[in-house]
């Protein structure tokens, strides 16, 4: 009775020459011949039934949808205009007509087409992210899915399942839905696409879980089922599997091979990822040439093709490959293209990486206050992820508590939270670190800011003087007054390139006695303290004593501490320069009379722009940064220093150096 029904059917559908009863008529036939497995009949009227919708304008199938009578057909519009609008991404519009529709196909006893229309809903609601209201349509199609014959439709229903449990980053239950459908689909399977799916799935989740053993023995079982078909998801997911574990050899292979299949016929996400996959697993070898020409070939058919995510993702890694090429000007261009991008991005995953290289752009052209913007952006997204993955572990380790595995996914989740801990402190570190830049940056302004314009004010106040002033006598003075304040600028200006040249270059030392070289010292600093009436007095050991040095930075560091001691002690004062080798240490100590330090000014005396700074005991000016550099000096030639001061009974500076 059946196949005489299916038989008339048959020849309504051929004869009729209305678009949508002809689609409607192919829908019914494709159910039909379903559920009672009839084979003989080879016409694919599902996919025919597709193609009629697809070449049907929405204003026709509403208007057909309001004035039909036949409530089984109006269901099946419903559902077509259901798929239309979730396609279009109007959400609303596209469950108003699911929705009435499948009230209408479960009162006329149509399971089939409700099953069809609960999976088009959850679909329609995971587009839009709503992922809690799209599992509850997954849910009603599996309620359906079990009265079905045809148990593809049950794995499939597990299937959606698995996935939107997946997105929720609920691993156990997605890989228990996923499970399901790979067991159904072994013993009943016809479609070999659907199989390899659940085992890419089911692959990719052990991946991200760090079972490596479980996720190739899936992956295995889905090269061995292509052979037939050829597709490349496996090809696609062996090369991922290959790049987490470290493999790039193995990865290039299957991601080459997986761009060979998709080339014929062409499918495009594939070709697309492959490219884009080669593309960075050339450029971590350094062969940024033949990156770049997957990378080209990526980006021309993301934009071809309108592939937002990749379109930015290959922008961001040309970008990155042209920074460390020192191509600059192209670097830029691509930046600019993932920047206007990626606002329209909802995966901050995607935008942390992107900001993580950025910022060494930005500070590679010198646009340190952009670079310290977008790495700050990196820090905060980082922190968010790191934070949010805490979240997934801790809901991870909930749901396997049941688990035979308990104890193994205890440990696995406690080492991850132990190393997302890591990450946190260091990203605090590094945070401190900038701020402290931040506020170094601001000191730099503020004192050139203050001195300088205390400088420049007098000089000013000088030459409006002098214009007035007749006398010679006048001139004289204010004639000094703009020589000494202009020393003065000069010196802060030196002091300060000074210190942020030693910051950046390296030391190339040579072996030199230091006694030697603190005596050619001796007699410029002698004059000095003579001028001041200050004692200065040597005490060097008998031997030589022989030290990696680089000439120049030592003796820029004895001279700024003996000008800091001259500087802060009085007239009649003494200064004494000692050495002496203790152990396999040489030992240089300055010690002075002078008026000494607290413990708050010790504390910070050697940071730059010292808040420590203060005039000497002749209204001598500082800038805050000849400490800074001694200490800085003092370390890049593999020594330390130390200080130790007490108010009004003087100060000792001890440098300690490695003797060779």
């Amino acid at each position: 009775m059946e196949r005489k029904e299916i038989d008339e059917l048959i020849k309504t559908h051929d004869t009729t020459e209305d678009m949508i009863e002809k689609a409607f008529l192919s829908y019914n036939l494709a159910n039909k011949i379903y559920m009672h497995q009839i084979i003989d009949i080879e016409s694919n009227y599902s996919q025919q039934a597709f193609e009629i919708t697809a070449q049907i304008d929405i204003q026709q199938l509403i208007s057909e949808y309001e004035i039909t009578k036949n409530m089984s057909k109006k269901a099946y519009i419903g559902y077509v205009l259901c798929y239309k609008y979730t396609q279009a991404g109007q959400f609303d519009i596209s469950r108003d007509y699911g929705n009435d529709a499948i009230e209408i196909a479960i009162s006329e006893g149509d399971y089939l087409l409700t099953l069809d229309l609960t999976t088009a809903l959850g679909v329609s609601f995971a587009d839009q992210g709503l992922y809690d209201e799209a599992r509850k349509y997954f849910e009603k199609s599996l309620i359906y899915a079990e009265k079905s014959p045809v148990k593809s439709d049950l794995a499939n229903a597990y299937s959606n399942l698995g996935s939107i449990e997946y997105i929720a980053h609920r691993k156990l239950k997605a890989l228990e839905y996923f499970t399901k459908a790979v067991t159904i689909l072994e013993v009943h399977h016809k479609d070999g696409h659907n199989v390899i799916q659940c085992y890419s799935n089911l692959a990719t989740i052990y991946l991200e879980i760090n079972k490596y053993e479980e996720a190739k023995r899936y992956l295995k079982k889905s090269l061995e089922l292509n052979k037939e078909i050829q597709s490349p998801d496996p090809y696609l997911n062996f090369g991922n599997f290959y790049k987490q574990i470290g493999n790039a050899l193995l990865a290039l292979g299957y991601y080459k091979k997986c761009l060979r299949i998709s080339l014929e016929p062409p499918q495009m996400y594939f070709i697309i990822e492959c490219n884009f996959q080669l593309g960075l697993l050339k450029s971590q070898k350094g062969l940024y040439k033949e990156a770049i020409k997957h990378l080209d070939e990526a980006l021309d058919l993301a934009k071809i093709h309108d592939f937002q995510e990749h379109c930015f993702k290959v922008s961001h890694s040309l970008g990155d490959i042209y920074t460390k090429l020192k191509n600059y000007e192209m670097a830029r261009s691509f930046y600019e293209k993932a920047l206007t991008m990626l606002g329209l991005l909802d995966n901050d995953s995607v935008k942390y990486a992107f900001y993580q290289t950025y910022h060494h752009y930005l500070f590679e052209t010198k646009q340190y206050e952009e670079a310290y913007k977008a790495q700050i952006k990196y820090y905060e997204l980082k922190e968010r992820l790191d934070s949010e993955e805490q979240k997934r572990n801790r809901e991870y380790l909930a749901e396997s508590f049941d688990s035979e595995q308990k104890t193994r996914e205890v440990e696995f989740i406690n080492q991850k939270n132990k190393e997302l801990l890591v990450y946190q402190n260091e990203i605090l570190r590094q945070k401190e670190e900038l701020l402290k830049l931040n506020e170094e940056k601001d000191a730099i302004l503020l004192t050139i800011s203050h001195d300088l314009k205390n400088s420049l004010g007098s000089i000013n106040f000088a030459l409006d003087t002098l214009s007035v002033k007749e006398k010679e006598i006048f001139e004289h003075k204010y004639l000094k007054i703009i020589d000494k304040n202009t020393q003065q600028s000069l010196a802060l200006v030196k002091e300060i390139l000074y210190s942020n040249k030693i910051d950046q270059e390296e030391s190339q030392l040579t072996l030199y006695d230091i006694n030697k070289n603190i005596l050619t010292l001796f007699d410029n600093l002698n004059l000095i303290a003579q001028k001041k009436e200050i004692e200065l007095s040597l005490d060097l050991a008998e031997e030589p004593l022989q030290c990696m040095i680089e000439l120049e930075k030592f003796d820029r560091i004895i001279d700024n501490i003996c000008m800091n001691a001259i500087k802060f002690t009085n007239s009649g004062g003494t200064i004494e320069i000692k050495t002496q080798k203790i152990s396999d240490v040489v030992q240089i100590h300055i010690k002075d009379s002078g008026i000494g330090m607290d413990e708050t000014m010790i504390k910070n005396l050697f940071e730059k722009f010292s808040k420590a700074g203060r005039k000497g005991t002749s209204g001598e000016e500082s800038t805050g940064l000849g400490l800074y550099i001694v200490k800085t000096l003092v370390e890049k030639i593999g020594g330390s220093v130390e200080v130790f001061s007490e108010v009004d009974k003087g100060t000792e500076f001890v440098i300690k150096l490695p003797l060779n």
